[in-house]
C-alpha cells in the first residue's frame, strides 16, 4: 500500500492510498474488486488518529479516509473516458453539455 501525499493542511485528518491493501477481515463483497476497494479505505483509515467521524472513499486504483472531530467528508475520483450514452445517470446537464 502507498500513500499518496495530500497537502499539509489535510494530513492529520485525510489520507490517500493505492497500491494492495493489507489483508484484513472485511465482509463478504460478490465482487472481488469490491473487497479490495473496502480493504484499502480501511486500511487508509487505520493510519489516522481516532476521531469521533470518519468518510470513506475509492475510486479504482485509489481508496481514501478522512477523521476528524466534527463531521467530515471526503470524495476521491480516479479521471476515465465517460460514455456518452451513460453520462446523463451522473452528470448534471450543465457537465453533460460540457463533454
Amino acid at each position: 500500500m502507498n500513500v499518496i501525499e495530500l497537502p499539509e493542511s489535510w494530513r492529520a485528518r485525510a489520507v490517500l492510498v493505492d497500491g494492495e491493501p493489507p489483508e484484513i477481515e472485511a465482509p463478504a463483497f460478490k465482487l472481488e474488486k469490491r473487497r479490495r476497494e473496502w480493504m484499502l479505505s480501511r486500511a487508509a483509515a487505520a493510519l489516522l488518529p481516532d476521531a469521533p467521524y470518519v468518510s470513506y472513499s475509492h475510486s479504482a486504483p485509489y481508496a481514501a479516509a478522512a477523521k476528524d472531530g466534527a463531521p467530515v467528508g471526503i470524495d476521491v475520483q480516479a479521471v476515465r473516458a465517460v460514455s456518452e450514452r451513460t453520462a446523463h445517470l451522473f452528470l448534471t446537464d450543465a457537465e453533460s453539455a460540457v463533454m
